[in-house]
């Protein structure tokens, strides 16, 4: 059973299967180049040419699937709503994750976010964006804003353009 289409926000999602997961892969930081240019057991650095090469254990094979391996040994294939790989954007983030949500709270249901991973892994980045992008930064859209300021931003925008629609209590 689908929900009607609102004209001006609208997503045609069914009301079944609400609850979507998505994977996003943050691409190696420069804490992950320190550590491995200091050796295991000691805070000395490592000589340039004895510094281990990193390598992912992860391959996004398409739009859903996600595989975990390591060469000649184990390969594994995990499924999702989507997944975001290492070169998408704070706005493809938003664009899979919070565009939808927003319009579905605009046409009267409730929405969430909710990230959960490792410490490191990007949740933070993620829903909030850089210290940069928060600082201060009071124009339009900053690249590195996230799924919160983009929220915000979208709600506002809606009620701007939207006065004689716009209801909340």
């Amino acid at each position: 059973q689908k929900r009607k289409q609102n004209d001006l926000c609208g997503s045609m999602e069914t009301n079944s299967n609400r609850m979507k997961v998505v994977i996003r892969v943050r691409p190696f930081i420069r804490e992950d180049l320190d550590c491995r240019s200091q050796s295991p057991h000691s805070r000395s650095p490592r000589p340039r040419e004895s510094r281990p090469q990193l390598e992912t254990c992860i391959r996004c094979d398409d739009e859903s699937t996600l595989s975990l391996f390591k060469p000649m040994i184990d390969d594994r294939q995990f499924y999702f709503d989507s997944i975001i790989n290492t070169q998408g954007t704070q706005e493809d983030t938003y664009e899979v994750v919070g565009s939808k949500i927003v319009n579905d709270v605009l046409n009267g249901f409730n929405g969430t976010v909710m990230a959960y991973g490792q410490t490191g892994s990007g949740k933070t980045y993620s829903i909030f964006g850089s210290r940069r992008s928060l600082n201060g930064y009071t124009e339009g859209y900053h690249p590195e804003m996230g799924i919160v300021p983009r929220s915000i931003q979208h709600l506002f925008h809606y009620i701007k353009e939207n006065p004689n629609n716009a209801q909340f209590q």
